[in-house]
């Protein structure tokens, strides 16, 4: 059976929704630590050691996790600020971080119409994402998603990230797909195209900025993913 993965964040999460919902967690941090730095420096430098974390998390045994990631660089922040954060504090930051997405994140407007025209199709409609199993199952919940999908593939349960073609393998097995009949639809040329391509799939490249250079196709949205999928599958 032919099949179309699809990433979350980015592809089918209103990016600007994500950006919001770390916007107001570091606001929230800020309060709670009466911090002088403003929310923007805050979030930038949470990113920054975030990427840090995670390029660990992916050299560990272990394998990676948003959430180890994410921990640790809220503990990083704040002990560069002379504060030494309690269990208790780790997990007030935990529970704030499930909160502010549920509050601010968001489907693109055109997410759900595409992913039941997909689904109308007939393929396997799978997700693969690189977050925490919890983190993802939350997400699905509050977005409405808990039915939409045949399959969920996550890094945490593959003990790697994309592009790393074990994610895509074992997102392909859950599917029973060969790579040649799976179609990837991601934001990112790297993660998800690029690593797609790598492992046989065919990609499609949702750029919304029209800002990347890439010989696979690209679309500035969902919408045009339903029409692509039967071309390239024969759906």
């Amino acid at each position: 059976m032919p099949a179309v993965f699809f990433d979350l964040v980015g592809t089918l999460v209103d990016e600007d929704s994500d950006v919001e919902a770390h916007e107001l967690l570091m606001a929230r941090v800020r309060a709670r630590f009466h911090l002088e730095d403003g929310v923007d420096d805050l979030l930038g430098e949470y990113h920054l050691l975030g990427a840090d974390q995670l390029q660990a998390e992916d050299a560990a045994a272990h394998g990676p996790s948003f959430t180890r990631a994410y921990t640790a660089t809220f503990v990083a922040m704040l002990e560069k600020r002379g504060f030494k954060p309690s269990a208790e504090d780790e997990g007030w930051f935990h529970e704030q971080y499930f909160a502010c997405h549920r509050e601010r994140v968001a489907l693109a407007p055109e997410a759900a119409k595409v992913l039941a025209k997909v689904k109308g199709l007939g393929p396997h409609v799978g997700l693969i994402s690189d977050i925490d199993k919890p983190m993802l199952e939350d997400h699905l919940d509050f977005l409405g998603l808990q039915r939409t999908f045949d399959s969920v593939t996550c890094s945490e349960e593959v003990r790697a990230r994309k592009p790393d073609p074990r994610v895509f393998q074992f997102a392909l097995g859950q599917a029973g797909c060969p790579p040649a009949q799976a179609l990837m639809v991601g934001d990112s040329l790297e993660r998800d195209v690029d690593g797609a391509l790598a492992a046989g799939m065919k990609a499609v490249l949702i750029d919304r900025h029209d800002a990347r250079v890439t010989e696979a196709p690209r679309l500035r949205n969902l919408k045009g993913v339903p029409k692509l999928a039967k071309q390239l599958l024969g759906l």
